[in-house]
């Protein structure tokens, strides 16, 4: 078994005598590699993949990612690559840039969503094509992990043989991502499952199912996270921001409050039943300095709506020049929105009257959830 397939999953029995991963190390490694075939490929090669997956756009998000014409593209190179002869598979693995490999890396994830929505197994076998394409060395061999992490739950809730597809998907893949293949089936259940491990779990949206982030901490809220999460993002969106990940299982740290000696906040915090935050990312258009803006959104059930009530008016009460925050409450629920600019000399976008644009839209979000 790979050293450091062992290594990935997050069970308290890691053996700690691993090798530690440095930050950047592993993508570093990757580009260099890509330099190298930048220096030896044909510089009048077309591309095969003529444009790539737009973050702002929202095809990175599995939450609600909707079909474009890239992947109408990807899939009809998948059916290339798979009814081709393994010199032809050669050239077109050796045809393709990093950009390009990471685009189907966010194709098999995307995939992973449409396969599940549409209740058709044949398109995780696109997915795990796409995947056969890539060259482990100049990509990040953790990202390979995830797709076929997101692969694996899509056909096992299909009711698809999944390690029949994975077994017979790797002899279309160069040797180091066939043994990845082959290896992911051998693993155990935890291992493979998506949110003890992989740190994903499953939404229902309206749009159907899609996936979310998993944090790993405390979790036990009486009210859907994952759904008031889905729609407060939504709100957000309604705006000059694009929510990016959104994650449950999280925590509302205090310093975005009062800090860290806060008695009576601590306390709240300690009897939280659950939590999750947004990150959203300010459009270039629309705020000036858009890349050095932050804005996150923390959502948590209280223990009771007294506990809720002291939460928001802890927020208001908050005096920091670092950051500015809008915090909403109703019920058990509790929102707190931050902004800020995290690069020193920058002006923030945001201000705490700015902030109040989305105070309504937050409000009636809770209000239909804590009712």
């Amino acid at each position: 078994m790979f050293k450091w397939l062992k290594s990935l999953v997050r069970r308290e029995s890691l053996d700690v005598s691993e090798d530690p991963f440095v930050i950047g190390r592993e993508i570093a490694a990757a580009s260099a590699a890509d330099q190298k075939w930048q220096e030896q490929r044909d510089p009048n090669q077309p591309a095969l993949l003529p444009s790539g997956y737009d973050h702002l756009r929202g095809d990175l998000n599995l939450i609600n990612p909707a079909p474009n014409d890239l992947d109408e593209i990807v899939r009809n190179l998948c059916r290339r690559y798979s009814g081709a002869d393994q010199e032809q598979r050669s050239s077109i693995q050796d045809s393709l840039s990093m950009d390009e490999f990471y685009s189907l890396l966010t194709f098999c994830k995307r995939t992973a969503v449409f396969a599940m929505r549409k209740n058709d197994s044949e398109m995780v076998v696109d997915g795990l094509t796409a995947l056969t394409m890539i060259e482990q060395d100049r990509v990040d061999f953790r990202d390979i992990l995830m797709c076929l992490a997101l692969l694996y739950h899509a056909a096992v809730r299909l009711g698809a043989n999944a390690d029949e597809l994975f077994r017979r998907l790797a002899r279309l893949a160069e040797p180091n991502v066939a043994e990845m293949l082959d290896e992911f089936v051998t693993q155990s259940s935890d291992y493979r499952d998506l949110r003890s491990s992989w740190g994903l779990a499953e939404v229902e949206t309206k749009h159907g199912i899609g996936f979310i982030g998993w944090g790993f901490e405390a979790y036990e809220p009486t009210i859907d996270l994952k759904r008031v999460a889905v729609e407060l993002a939504e709100v957000i969106a309604t705006d000059k921001y694009h929510p990016g990940s959104i994650e449950v299982a999280t925590v509302l740290p205090a310093i975005w409050l009062t800090g860290d000696n806060n008695p009576r906040l601590n306390q709240i915090l300690k009897g939280i039943r659950g939590s999750a935050s947004i990150s959203a990312s300010a459009l270039p258009d629309e705020v000036p300095n858009h890349d050095s803006q932050q804005l996150t959104v923390f959502l948590v059930e209280t223990a009771n709506a007294t506990d809720s009530e002291e939460l928001l008016r802890i927020s208001k009460t908050t005096t920091g020049v670092q950051h500015c925050n809008l915090g909403t409450a109703c019920g058990k629920l509790f929102c707190l929105i931050v902004a800020r600019s995290f690069i020193e000399g920058v002006v923030g976008y945001e201000t705490q009257g700015s902030l109040m644009r989305f105070s309504d839209g937050v409000s009636e979000t809770l209000a239909s959830f804590a009712a």
